[in-house]
């Protein structure tokens, strides 16, 4: 197995992926927990509060606040899973590439549709912030696709 500088500093890409987008999934968890439990604060994102002030401008059903923190959910464990299936694939020499771009591709999917859904529901005061993750996830393909695994002479 190669140590690479280049090689792992692609793994390390792929491990922040994963160790981000499972916080922010299990942030989102214990917000759904503490909403149908008891007023949990610790690791609790208080999502579905904001997200009920945004969509209330729609006249929007008591629900839908759990219901887009769930689908949030989702989509971020998925591409921490994404991201944790690459980063045990990938070895350089092309082994795991086509996993590493599903989960670089999933990331900027995420951030972009987090965006399209702020501008939907008027939220622009969380678009700056999902704009800020977009080009982070863009910096993260980039560096997997240009930093040569090897070193050459």
């Amino acid at each position: 197995m190669s140590s690479s500088v280049g090689l792992r500093l692609k793994q390390l890409v792929l491990l922040f992926g994963a160790v981000f987008l499972g916080i922010v999934a299990l942030t989102n968890l214990m917000n759904l927990v503490s909403a149908a439990t008891t007023d949990w604060t610790f690791l609790n994102s208080h999502n579905t509060g904001y997200v009920e002030s945004v969509v209330a401008i729609y006249d929007a059903p008591g629900w839908l606040d759990e219901l887009v923190v769930l689908a949030a959910l989702a989509i971020e464990a998925t591409g921490a899973l994404l991201f944790v299936r690459a980063l045990l694939a990938y070895r350089g020499g092309g082994t795991g590439v086509t996993e590493t771009y599903q989960a670089l591709a999933w990331n900027i999917g995420v951030w972009f549709a987090f965006i399209v859904g702020s501008e939907v529901f008027l939220a622009y005061d969380a678009e700056g912030t999902f704009r800020e993750l977009l080009a982070l996830a863009l910096l993260m393909a980039v560096v997997v696709a240009v930093v040569p695994d090897e070193p050459t002479a």
